[in-house]
């Protein structure tokens, strides 16, 4: 920064530049959209489908400031107090004055801070740097709360920036974090040989499923995840090995967007046995999790759609332009891989997903018990299952895309009938 009149002049052309620079990138990121063909693709996105993804933000936006804080419990909590610290971090930057000194000092916040609770010792370079840091994580913060839905990788970005403006102001931010999960992990360990508070812990901690509570069981006192440790590091997993590493390891189980990795692989293996081999397109990828099998195979998709429930919660019109698609894929692709744990949320509510989508099927329908007509009625249900995981047990089914003639045209395209009309309801209301 430089004083005087100078200032104001360095200000504009500093803008100026960024603004000139924005524009470049900019219409480099066109040329490239335009050289691979993506264009129109791009402008459908922008203006079709995100004039939906905004109205669902709206309509969201009350459930936005509950899960909040629930992100990445227990660092999330520290969300509220970073606010009030980044904006003190702004005014005591005094970014508005041209006068600057080298020499360190008291600034304005540290003058009517107590000493333990801000370092007095940084000079104006310092406390510039510290409002750019708050400036970062106010801008992201708001964006991703009003711009974006609510999903836990929009809010990575804000975590590791509230983390960054604690430091900066030389708050061990981390150390009271690391503590109380020593704390808590001590008392989950001492749970294990004590039932009635391991229940107690279940109950408070886990008893809502959509988001995570402050009583966290890190992995490091959780003897069902340390039994993984020797094999994250070894280099000759195969396929199947590393399925069940990953499932062993992660942390969101119980959620139809929660992919099933060890029964993933057998789909893949099935698919890749096929006589004829497997080409782009021959698979659509259904429900919120088989996407995953795209790259297992290494193909193009057969749809451009990777979280199909994510569209259909955009409305009416969103779930009629995803299902045209749908029928014009359906004369190429050869395979529907379908997710049995989506369809049994909404229809016993309180039961484990799980322990419903785990039935066996009878006979060689391999679809389970609980399937209601109305059910077989859906897309991709109406289609012959030629194969389902864990040995007709598990959760993905593999149906055949061309066991029905003609394809569906316009008129008749694939359904969401009254089966799937339960699950629709709650994934809308959650």
């Amino acid at each position: 920064r430089v004083a005087g009149e100078r200032f104001w002049r360095t200000a504009a052309i500093d803008f100026a530049a960024n603004m000139l620079g924005g524009i470049a990138i900019g219409l480099a990121g066109v040329v490239l959209l335009v050289a691979s063909g993506s264009w129109d693709a791009f402008l459908d996105v922008f203006t079709t489908w995100n004039q939906s993804y905004s109205g669902l933000i709206r309509r969201e936006l009350s459930l936005r400031y509950e899960q909040e804080l629930h992100w990445f419990p227990p660092w999330s909590l520290f969300l509220l107090p970073t606010i009030p610290l980044a904006v003190l971090s702004l005014l005591d930057a005094r970014p508005w004055s041209g006068q600057v000194s080298h020499e360190p000092g008291a600034g304005w916040l540290s003058r009517h801070l107590p000493r333990c609770l801000c370092d007095r010792g940084q000079n104006d370079d310092a406390r510039f740097a510290r409002a750019v840091l708050a400036g970062c994580f106010l801008v992201w913060s708001l964006q991703s709360l009003y711009l974006q839905r609510g999903f836990q990788y929009v809010h990575v970005v804000e975590t590791f920036l509230m983390l960054g403006l604690w430091a900066s102001h030389r708050w061990m931010l981390p150390a009271l974090v690391i503590a109380w999960i020593t704390l808590t992990g001590g008392l989950w360990l001492i749970a294990d040989a004590n039932p009635p508070l391991k229940d107690r812990l279940h109950e408070l901690a886990y008893n809502d499923l959509e988001r995570d509570h402050y009583l966290i069981r890190h992995p490091l006192a959780d003897p069902n995840k340390m039994k993984w440790w020797a094999m994250c590091w070894r280099t000759d997993l195969t396929p199947r090995e590393r399925g069940q590493l990953r499932d062993g390891l992660k942390h969101v189980r119980n959620h139809e967007a929660s992919i099933g990795w060890e029964e993933m692989e057998e789909v893949a293996e099935f698919l890749r046995s096929r006589p004829s081999g497997m080409h782009d397109g021959d698979v659509i990828a259904w429900h919120d999790s088989p996407h995953a099998i795209y790259l297992l195979l290494g193909k193009q998709p057969g749809i451009r759609f990777m979280h199909t429930y994510t569209i259909i919660s955009m409305g009416p019109d969103a779930t009629d332009r995803m299902l045209q698609e749908v029928a014009e894929a359906l004369p190429k692709a050869r395979y529907i891989v379908g997710d049995l744990y989506i369809t049994t949320l909404g229809h016993k509510p309180g039961t484990e997903a799980w322990q419903i989508a785990g039935e066996s099927g009878e006979g060689k329908d391999l679809l389970p018990p609980h399937f209601t007509d109305d059910q077989r009625e859906d897309f991709p249900f109406t289609y012959k299952p030629v194969f389902r995981s864990r040995d007709g047990r598990g959760r993905y089914v593999v149906f055949r895309a061309d066991d029905l003639a003609p394809p569906p045209e316009r008129e008749d395209l694939p359904n969401f009938g009254p089966g799937l009309k339960p699950v629709l309801d709650f994934l809308r209301e959650r």
